[in-house]
């Protein structure tokens, strides 16, 4: 269903080929002339008569010799009753050009014997052209389809071209489809040309439809496309911190440079698990787009310009770091003793909420020893929360354990996010 307002652009496409039309077909009834009135015109013979300059040109030919041959006649009664017979069967029988002049031919035979029976032979009127015309056309009775129903160029058929071409030209401007246009023309090629203007008129209504529609569809898939990517965005924004953090700690420099391999995989992960889902229909145009992989890369690439220098920190230097770091952030800390600290490097205080921290500055993947080491420290300091800080990753069994205990796992970067994260597990 196409909006109402979207068919405004549509509407005055279809008024302007409309007005072309009328001028054209105005032209084309104008240039046919028969001996009866063609606005009057409602048998289907009388109507192929008007359309066809053929026809109505032998049409008036017929009426000049049918007045004759009447005018002369010694029984009118008898004439015009033999006359409105034939007409009759015209009109019953002939819906097709083949079939009027079989009909014009045979009666005009028939008047033409009438008058030269009558009239002196060199007073006769001269029909020899007319009757030669009509006696070519039989003989294409029983030819083939092309023949019979294809392209005719004789002078009505050039005119059909000639206005079906000017249609054609209209609709390319209209529809902006050339290849949509060919297709009509191909198709018009065989119908038979009497329905030729009709035929492109209503085939041109058609192609200005599915112009539309697929300019439509395609304007839709753009913005589709367009709120994909900005969706995108926002769900690198919203994990940028993380990604930042895991790049950091993916990323460790040998020789002065940073290896990213174990990174590549980590963004691969997050691309196929965190956005491929919500677009994966669409995902592959996407990317040609907007590419993903270096945006994300472009998001984390501050993730080397961290203030903690690794290669000269300590434990102690560690835990001294995260409690100015909770410090910086509103949190009351204190460290505890370096040997028997009971399982809490740091205790926190913020808004009555009391937590320890266990802190583990590691080059490996902190294991579940940490999360039991922070557990005790949690009884014995009385306190609701219990936090593991590490510069490095933890293993999966140390998830498995903090998941079970409620003990919140995280890098140092996300220290500032604590308070909401501990809101997230009350």
């Amino acid at each position: 269903m196409i909006p109402f307002i979207s068919l405004f652009p549509f509407l005055n496409q279809m008024k302007m080929l409309f007005l072309s039309i009328f001028i054209l077909l105005a032209f084309f009834s104008s240039a046919n002339a028969a001996s009866f009135d063609c606005q009057k015109a409602e048998s289907e013979a009388e109507i192929l008569i008007c359309n066809d300059e053929e026809l109505s040109q032998i049409d008036t030919e017929f009426d000049k010799l049918y007045q004759k041959a009447r005018s002369i006649t010694s029984n009118l009664a008898n004439f015009d009753r033999d006359a409105k017979e034939a007409w009759l069967k015209r009109e019953q029988n002939c819906d097709d050009k083949i079939c009027l002049i079989i009909w014009y031919r045979d009666r005009m035979e028939k008047y033409s014997m009438a008058i030269h029976k009558s009239i002196p032979e060199n007073n006769a009127p001269t029909t020899t052209n007319v009757t030669a015309k009509l006696n070519d056309y039989t003989t294409a009775k029983n030819s083939n389809y092309t023949q019979t129903h294809g392209i005719d160029f004789d002078s009505s058929g050039k005119l059909n071209i000639i206005v079906g071409f000017l249609i054609f030209l209209i609709i390319i401007y209209i529809s902006k489809s050339i290849p949509w246009s060919i297709s009509i023309a191909l198709i018009c090629l065989f119908i038979d040309l009497k329905y030729a203007i009709t035929s492109f008129l209503i085939l041109s209504l058609i192609c200005i439809y599915i112009a539309h529609d697929r300019n439509k569809r395609q304007k839709d898939h753009q913005a589709r496309i367009q709120n994909a990517i900005s969706q995108i965005e926002k769900l690198i924004d919203l994990h940028k911190d993380k990604l930042t953090i895991q790049r950091k700690q993916l990323s460790p420099k040998r020789y002065g440079i940073h290896e990213n391999s174990k990174w590549l995989k980590e963004k691969d992960f997050f691309i196929q698990h965190v956005i491929m889902p919500e677009f994966y229909e669409i995902f592959e145009e996407i990317n040609e787009k907007f590419n993903i992989e270096y945006e994300i890369d472009l998001a984390t690439n501050n993730f080397a310009n961290s203030k903690i220098e690794y290669a000269i920190m300590n434990p102690l230097d560690y835990e001294q770091l995260i409690a100015d770091k909770l410090s910086s952030y509103g949190w009351a800390t204190e460290t505890t003793k370096a040997t028997g600290d009971q399982g809490a490097d740091v205790i926190a205080e913020k808004n009555g909420k009391r937590v320890v921290v266990q802190c583990k500055w590691y080059s490996n993947p902190v294991g579940n020893d940490a999360v039991q080491q922070v557990i005790s420290g949690r009884f014995f300091y009385n306190a609701q929360y219990a936090v593991v800080v590490s510069n490095s990753r933890f293993t999966a069994s140390a998830h498995q354990i903090a998941q079970s205990s409620n003990v919140i796992l995280m890098h140092h970067d996300e220290l500032r996010n604590l308070v909401e994260i501990i809101e997230t597990i009350d």
